[in-house]
């Protein structure tokens, strides 16, 4: 469940469960699957959609299937996002990046869009990257801002844009401590809460 303004004001409300993706006004739910690219796959009951807003974009995201997008502004549906992003448990923005955590590839690998760019995902281009965390288990959630927080079953690491050839530094801020329900992060204003051990 995400809740959202668009540029021109508009508040709009969207929900997923393990098979659609919908928008709801006052005690409607619609179902807005994607128009192009089949149905969704049915998610496992411990997977969810996660959402993020990128300027007027919203994106959402699961491991089974290819992160979504839905423009605000116009949109009447999900549509995959273009770029060739990988699919991702959890999502984030990181300055001017749409970052995608825990993904097909490995659950400790981050991968971040181009600057400014939620299409650009070729590694190298605009600044688009990955990075994969070789401690502290599957990344379990990303907390966004001027600085990006990664959120793992063992550590807390901080990322931190510095700009190419790097582009974000990597730093443990808490070690052997981290995150066992992954759909557990929430954060308000500076401070974030989770479910730890």
């Amino acid at each position: 469940y995400y809740a959202t303004k668009a540029s021109d004001g508009a508040t709009l409300t969207f929900a997923g469960d393990g098979d659609n993706l919908y928008s709801y006004s006052l005690v409607t739910f619609t179902e807005i699957n994607r128009t192009v690219g089949g149905a969704y796959t049915t998610q496992d009951e411990d997977q969810y959609w996660e959402f993020v807003q990128f300027g007027d974009r919203l994106i959402a995201t699961s491991i089974e299937n290819q992160p979504q997008y839905y423009d605000l502004t116009i949109s009447t549906h999900f549509e995959d996002l273009p770029g060739s992003p990988p699919r991702a448990r959890h999502v984030g923005v990181v300055r001017d990046f749409v970052v995608l955590a825990n993904t097909n590839t490995l659950p400790s690998e981050v991968r971040w869009s181009g600057d400014n760019d939620s299409e650009e995902w070729t590694p190298l281009v605009n600044q688009s990257d990955a990075q994969t965390l070789q401690d502290g288990g599957w990344i379990q959630g990303v907390i966004g801002g001027e600085v990006g927080y990664l959120i793992q079953e063992r550590q807390i690491v901080k990322m931190t844009y510095v700009g190419p050839p790097v582009i974000f530094q990597f730093d443990v801020i808490e070690a052997g401590y981290g995150c066992s329900s992954p759909y557990s992060i929430c954060r308000i204003h500076a401070t974030a809460f989770y479910r730890g051990h």
